[in-house]
């Protein structure tokens, strides 16, 4: 009876790693063809919704989405996927997390520059721009929270779970560094990295608190509205910021060692 139960066990660890495996394959592969395809072109990129560049990042953003989807549906039918589509429901959000996903990033850049004695200026973000992240959380949130997060979380702990997927995500964003005009190709590669660590250990964080992939896009989309919209002289505050997110990852990673694995069953 006992190696029955270790026999289902492991089964159920390579099955969750084979699933993670289907996930990496299609979201890189819808991802990297459409994103790379740009990088290719070398067209600048632009956020005009009309504008060719636009569509075909906006259809690539949707790559980790639909990985998720096709493999719950591959393995778990219309039940998997309609499990992975509720959690992202507003009604699996707590006060508390949402609270914090929507102030983490701007108190980080404020604290960034204080550090560096510069001042914040705010400026001023296009409506359309802001709409336009219900668009990017929905194409990738329910991919690596809703799918990966609680796969990995489960079989390795949160924080290597967390450095895992801070990997992924990141090299998922790779081909947008040679797509002139593009976000990631004015930024700085170590800044970025630091970044995607301190986001991907919130969100980790954030989840440990109770599953929700609509936390986790408010946490997205309130950073990227902050970074938009919060100017703090990048290139005077750049290592202070650095320094900020390496801070905030190193916390939040130490508070989810404190706090013990999650089930590995």
């Amino acid at each position: 009876m006992h190696g029955a139960v270790e026999n289902t066990a492991s089964d159920d660890r390579r099955q969750d790693w084979r699933e993670v495996a289907e996930f990496a394959r299609i979201a890189f592969g819808v991802t990297g063809l459409l994103h790379g395809g740009l990088a290719l072109t070398r067209r600048p990129f632009s956020t005009e919704s009309r504008d060719t560049p636009a569509i075909v990042y906006g259809i690539g953003l949707f790559g980790p989405t639909v990985a998720a989807i096709v493999v719950e549906h591959r393995h778990h039918g219309r039940s998997g996927v309609r499990e992975l589509l509720r959690s992202g429901h507003p009604r699996t959000m707590s006060w508390g997390p949402a609270a914090a996903a929507l102030v983490a990033q701007p108190l980080m850049q404020l604290s960034a520059a204080r550090m560096s004695r510069r001042q914040v200026r705010v400026r001023h973000v296009v409506p359309l721009l802001a709409l336009g992240q219900l668009w990017v959380v929905a194409g990738e949130e329910y991919g690596w929270r809703g799918f990966v997060w609680p796969r990995l979380s489960r079989r390795i702990g949160p924080v290597k779970a967390t450095l895992v997927i801070a990997a992924m995500w990141g090299l998922w964003h790779f081909p947008m560094f040679f797509v002139p005009q593009s976000l990631q190709a004015e930024d700085r590669v170590f800044r970025f990295g630091s970044a995607i660590l301190a986001w991907s250990f919130l969100h980790s964080l954030l989840q440990l608190e109770r599953a929700s992939v609509a936390t986790a896009m408010v946490l997205h989309a309130a950073t990227n509205l902050s970074s938009q919209a919060l100017d703090i002289d990048l290139e005077h505050s750049s290592r202070a910021l650095t320094c900020v997110y390496a801070a905030v990852a190193a916390t939040a990673a130490a508070s989810m060692a404190v706090r013990g694995p999650r089930s590995r069953s």
